[in-house]
């Protein structure tokens, strides 16, 4: 198991929790719901222990539908903005302002009127597909900024080991809702090949016991390459969902010096539709963690499994209280 070299994490026995905190009831957020601060980390052990042997017929790989990717800032500024969208919005810049080329009045008459100023799309932030800017501290699903990790010095210490490699580390905000109401996030990590990669899956965080969230974890890490002599074992994978082009990656952890190149990018969020048929990576065999749990909140937990390790921390989380202006001299 995994878990025989974890003295680094904690003096503390590794029997599920490595935190132990006083559960109490979470403060609700304005909206009315409990929001949580989700950080997860995603490594594999290097070595299988002496009779650890994969097993295709215990496999369930699926990608749920309404899976979704984690979001970026940078998403914003990808919106495929179609070009040939009449304005929606357009007006002259008022004489003397910054966006008109127009002198002030009483300067010299302008020749010309200022330029209009075109809104091709409408702002749009309820609808699923509508242009809107990501508010970093309010919007679910954006991925956490680097700095505000917790887990960065842990990430560090697998990825300096001889021992481990880290696949994914990300974190997010998001409301506890039932799990109906909830989108599983998908997960890609390692090394590439054709279309997929090494580490695939997908994480789904909803509503748990009490103040408990509920987790469920279906991961599945491909060995890819011809299998051993002898071994005459099919794996398949199932077909990646179409990718967005309209999403911006969001990077994950970084590479170890020297190791192959990876695809931390985002996941397509309908997943009926699949990609173009290409031919299948040649597979050793697949390792697949699928668990299902409750966790409480500040508690770090350790999913363990003879080659993937799962650390998931879930903190709560308030949303902050919306600037709303009095006047126009707040601004």
């Amino acid at each position: 198991m995994i878990k025989r070299a974890f003295a680094f994490l904690s003096p503390l026995p590794l029997c599920g929790v490595l935190l132990c905190t006083t559960l109490q009831a979470q403060e609700l957020s304005a909206d009315g719901r409990r929001w949580v601060e989700v950080e997860v980390l995603v490594f594999r052990s290097l070595a299988v222990g002496a009779g650890e042997v994969a097993n295709p017929g215990r496999l369930a790989l699926n990608w749920p539908v309404g899976m979704r990717a984690l979001d970026s800032l940078d998403s914003s500024y990808a919106y495929p903005f179609p070009a040939d969208l009449p304005p929606t919005v357009a007006f002259a810049a008022p004489q003397g302002s910054p966006f008109s080329t127009a002198p002030a009045p009483g300067a010299f008459e302008a020749e010309e009127p200022g330029p209009l100023l075109d809104f091709t799309v409408p702002y749009a932030p309820a609808l699923p597909d509508g242009f809107k800017v990501l508010d970093y501290a309010h919007d679910p699903y954006i991925a956490l900024d680097q700095r505000d990790w917790q887990l960065s010095g842990v990430a560090r210490n697998l990825q300096g080991s001889s021992e481990y490699d880290v696949l994914w580390h990300q974190g997010w905000r998001q409301p506890l809702l039932p799990r109906a109401q909830v989108a599983a996030i998908a997960v890609q990590g390692g090394v590439e090949a054709d279309t997929h990669t090494a580490l695939e899956g997908n994480l789904r965080l909803s509503v748990g016991s009490g103040v408990q969230a509920n987790v469920d974890a279906n991961l599945w890490f491909s060995e890819f390459g011809q299998p051993a002599a002898g071994e005459e074992t099919e794996w398949t994978l199932p077909p990646l969902p179409q990718v967005l082009e309209q999403l911006v990656a969001v990077p994950s952890a970084p590479p170890a010096l020297n190791a192959p190149p990876r695809r931390d990018g985002p996941i397509p969020l309908d997943a009926n539709s699949v990609q173009a048929v290409a031919p299948p990576p040649a597979i050793a065999r697949i390792w697949q963690l699928r668990e299902s749990r409750d966790v409480n909140p500040s508690q770090l937990y350790y999913l363990d499994h003879p080659r993937l390790g799962v650390l998931l921390e879930v903190r709560p989380y308030v949303l902050p209280e919306l600037f709303v202006p009095e006047s126009t001299d707040d601004f």
